[in-house]
């Protein structure tokens, strides 16, 4: 159909000759050329050329089109013909005609192009607060300092390692449990690494109240309340893919879900998170990295870090308290609604579901620790509980038990033994413990029992001093310097084989003998003690069967054989 200009001059010429149609009758559809610009070579040239650009090794079209030009076949008789290859512009629009699926598998792989043009989902998973829940981790995109302030301490150079400490500027992992039915915040950690560890905080700190992030960090509102979780859906990562969490979480009643891989359709509410996360609060802090590596041009991230790992913490707590959970929300099912105002929704709608109790937190969600019971209790990380039900259990023995501990709650613990059904609850018996976190209680403990290096070697040196003399006042102590004062090995080894031996009492009568007087009579009459040739020191006993002739004034052989 005509338009524009064309449209106008039809017009303008049906009004002049009185609006006679007759005069719109033309030959402007016969315009143009209707001949093939390409020949058939030249379009097998193109689909060639494209199905070989169409690659994951992502090669540049300008020097991949020279190489395919030198390398191509032409036939003869195209050569005869006048045959020229299309030049870069007619490739790159007909590239630009492709579809986005057809590019995005072709260059950038099945995964990438399902989870980039991957047909996404619009349906209401829950309805229901803690009736699902998503969680993931992401790789925060600044430097954060250990302390904020102090850039040098003191160091004793016979303790330091060469390496130097890895957690003076770093960046953090952030993890994030969010709600699907309201998009509430419930979770959210920082830590060091990616691991089973910190989706078990995740998991407590859900279930919990979280009134002491809301007085430390001054938040304004109320944080998410605690709740029992139904579904848990999260990644294949190896933060909520083990044998520890999945054991937490089936103790506890919930339905693991895990999501599939390169299917970023399964968890999309925590992962928009995050970019909402970076360019509404990250961006605007020293630190900040970029989005992607090289983005900062000329700006170190490293030099500007000035954020302490507690106040990133603070920061983040206070926007999804203050901000994120009361900002008009878009997403599906949500209509705009604040997270918040859709957790009043659902909870007045639908029937609330129950936090666990301490119980249940401790025994499936807590801290398991291997002790051994005293008259005085027992020990968990070096703080004590007691109770009478753990008395009557040890009956005034040391037994071995398991304690089941809440690090964010201190006041309680629970403790089983094996072959025993019976689950103990015991009661924190050092009351400066009672407001703190396992963290926290660990941190003072070390505090106390940490010593300034130059005055611990006074306070060494004089204990050594006054040890000495209350050892030499003694007298139990031999002179050092005395050598007769020290004994060797090899003198204690000879005492030793002494009190070792052992003494033998001789038999009595071994063989016939005589009588007094006629010892050495060679009489026939008289016994005589042969001597062996072959063992001069073995002695026969038996009597002589023969008799030796009497012989007076006789002269003996010397003897050259001993008779004993």
């Amino acid at each position: 159909m005509p338009e524009g200009r064309t449209l106008k001059k039809y017009q303008k010429i049906y009004h002049e000759f009185g609006r006679n149609p007759i005069v719109l009758m033309d030959r402007e559809h016969l315009k143009g050329n209707r001949t093939r610009r390409m020949s058939l070579f030249q379009e097998t040239f193109i689909d060639h050329v494209i199905s070989l650009w169409n690659d994951r090794r992502l090669p540049k079209l300008a020097p991949f089109l020279r190489l395919a030009e030198a390398d191509f076949h032409v036939p003869p008789h195209e050569v005869a013909a006048g045959f020229q290859f299309p030049s870069i512009t007619t490739i790159r629009g007909r590239i630009k005609a492709l579809s986005e699926f057809v590019k995005q598998l072709g260059r950038n792989g099945a995964h990438h192009a399902r989870n980039r043009k991957g047909a996404g989902s619009t349906d209401i998973r829950a309805l229901c607060y803690g009736e699902n829940v998503q969680v993931d981790q992401v790789f925060l995109s600044i430097f954060t300092e250990r302390d904020g302030t102090v850039r040098a301490k003191q160091i004793d150079p016979r303790q330091v390692p060469e390496a130097l400490e890895e957690d003076e500027i770093r960046r953090f992992w952030l993890h994030v449990m969010v709600d699907l039915a309201t998009r509430l915040p419930m979770a959210w950690i920082i830590a060091k690494t990616a691991d089973g560890d910190h989706t078990e905080a995740l998991l407590r700190m859900a279930t919990r109240d979280k009134s002491r992030e809301k007085i430390r960090y001054g938040c304004k509102k109320d944080p998410a309340p605690p709740v029992r979780i139904r579904k848990f859906e999260a990644d294949n990562g190896t933060a909520t893919r083990n044998a520890q969490i999945y054991g937490k979480q089936l103790g506890s009643g919930m339905t693991v879900i895990p999501g599939r891989t390169y299917h970023a359709s399964d968890k999309p509410h925590v992962e928009t998170m995050f970019g909402t996360v970076q360019w509404q609060v990250l961006t605007f802090l020293p630190g900040y990295t970029g989005s992607r590596p090289g983005e900062l041009k000329d700006y170190d991230p490293k030099g500007s870090a000035e954020v302490s790992h507690n106040g990133i913490y603070g920061t983040l707590t206070r926007y999804f308290v203050d901000e994120y959970s009361h900002t008009g929300h878009r997403g599906i099912g949500m209509y705009g609604a604040t997270p918040w105002e859709k957790l009043q929704e659902v909870v007045a709608t639908y029937q609330a579901i129950e936090a666990p109790s301490q119980r249940e937190r401790c025994l499936h969600l807590g801290i398991k620790t291997k002790a051994s019971t005293t008259t005085e209790g027992v020990k968990a990380f070096n703080i004590p509980f007691n109770s009478t039900a753990l008395q009557k259990f040890s009956g005034g023995v040391s037994r071995k038990v398991t304690i089941h501990l809440d690090p964010d709650d201190l006041r309680k613990a629970y403790i089983t033994a094996e072959g025993r059904d019976e689950v103990i609850e015991v009661h924190l018996t050092m009351t400066a413990f009672v407001d703190l976190t396992l963290e926290d209680a660990i941190s003072v403990m070390e505090e106390a029992c940490r010593r300034d290096p130059k005055a611990q070697e006074l306070h060494d040196t004089h204990l050594k001093e006054v040890r000495a003399r209350r050892a030499k006042d003694s007298g139990f102590f031999p002179d050092t310097r005395d050598p007769s004062n020290y004994q060797t090995t090899d003198q204690l080894r000879h005492r030793a084989d002494r009190l070792a031996q052992v003494s033998v009492r001789p038999s009595g009568v071994t063989g016939p003998t005589a009588r007094p007087g006629h010892v050495t009579d060679r009489s026939g009459g008289a016994s005589v003690f042969k001597v062996s040739k072959t063992n001069s020191a073995s002695v026969s006993t038996s009597p002589s069967t023969e008799q030796a002739p009497r012989s007076y004034g006789r002269t003996f052989t010397p003897l050259k054989d001993s008779k004993l």
